[in-house]
């Protein structure tokens, strides 16, 4: 099995609807294991990420952030643990455009 640490993701997605910014490979485990969101825009928003396993969607049971705020300007870390299966998706929401989300972790092969 082979480890790879690695840049998951990084988009800035439309506004107001769900995103998925990151699908774990076939045959493949990912550990999520940061992710940065940046506000470069002159309003605030909320933010929202679900962690959804294959076949599953993005709902109250699969969110691991809900409504965090996000200043004008600001940059969040947020460190995880999270494990995804095969085909999992990382979604992501926001109410500010361009707010750009970037998702680090390790996919194990």
């Amino acid at each position: 099995m082979a480890d790879t640490a690695k840049q998951l993701a990084q988009v800035a997605p439309a506004t107001g609807s769900n995103n998925t910014a990151y699908t774990v490979p076939a045959a493949t485990t990912t550990i999520v294991k940061e992710l940065l969101i940046c506000n470069p825009q002159v309003s605030a928003g909320t933010i929202e990420a679900w962690v959804v396993p294959n076949g599953g969607t993005a709902t109250d049971a699969t969110k691991i952030l809900h409504n965090l705020t996000i200043a004008s300007g600001e940059t969040k870390f947020v460190t995880l643990t999270t494990v995804m299966g095969p085909l999992g998706t990382f979604v992501v929401k926001s109410t500010t455009a361009q707010v750009t989300y970037t998702l680090s972790g390790v996919e194990l092969t």
